[in-house]
């Protein structure tokens, strides 16, 4: 196994879903063709030590995905996908290789690869004002590969932050009206310490649940959240460190009834 446990985000929904923990990207490959066959899309793919977890959710038109690239190598693929008309639609940063999904899509991009904490809130204030918002994000080893996204209102991130720092900034968020829409975690060299945790919170277009959990039991959760109404749309897999047996899930106040 690459990870001991993943960490998850669902957001309120219907439909069908599927996902997959610790899949090597020959088996990603037949499962992929598998769910396109059956009008499921890649909502989240993330690598972990050479390994992936992934997400499908309905969808239609084209995707195109592809890991182990160099910040280089992801230039020009994203060059040209987006001559394609596709944007980036997820990103994921792991031992300086990247992964990425890109679905059919139009308007302004834009990315960085490899910006610490102070330099990524520069960049963020400047696309921000210019109407981009977070769209996906991912961290390894501190660094930080990110996605900006045409948005509208007010949102809200993290990065480099304690398992308690990100409990009451999501305390803060929700009652300011905000919801989790992104969660990743850098477990490089922390295993003992939980883990520094980046996430995004934004206003809401419905309400989100999210949470680590052990791997073996991330089936029992899915199906536990689906039959309250929430859909997944973000794993990860992670080496935890000294949190036992998870964090546990988190609700928006009100939708964990």
């Amino acid at each position: 196994m690459s990870h001991e446990s993943v960490i998850a985000l669902w957001k309120k929904g219907i439909g069908a879903q599927a996902f997959v923990v610790d899949l090597s990207g020959s088996k990603l490959e037949a499962r992929d063709r598998d769910e396109l066959a059956k009008g499921m899309r890649l909502e989240d793919l993330r690598l972990k030590n050479g390994h992936f977890t992934a997400v499908w959710r309905p969808g239609t038109g084209s995707q195109h995905w592809q890991a182990g690239m160099s910040a280089a190598e992801f230039k020009r693929v994203s060059a040209e996908q987006a001559d394609a008309g596709r944007r980036i639609h997820c990103l994921s940063y792991d031992s300086n290789e990247l992964a990425a999904v890109w679905r059919d899509g139009a308007g302004q991009q834009e990315w960085v690869v490899g910006e610490d904490h102070d330099k990524l809130a520069a960049t963020d204030a400047k696309w921000a004002k210019q109407g981009l918002r977070i769209h996906s994000i991912s961290v390894d080893g501190g660094d930080i590969a990110c996605v900006w996204r045409p948005g509208a209102g007010a949102y809200r991130w993290i990065a480099n932050a304690s398992i308690d720092t990100l409990h009451t900034t999501d305390f803060v968020c929700r009652k300011e009206g905000l919801v989790m829409v992104k969660l990743a975690v850098d477990d490089s060299g922390l295993l003992n310490t939980g883990g520094d945790w980046l996430a995004v919170w934004s206003t809401p277009e419905a309400h989100t649940a999210w949470g680590s959990v052990v791997a073996a039991k991330i089936e029992a959760e899915v199906t536990k959240l689906s039959q309250k109404g929430f859909r997944l749309v973000g794993l990860g897999a992670w080496q935890q460190g000294g949190l036992g047996g998870g964090i546990g899930i988190e609700f928006v106040p009100g939708d964990d009834e």
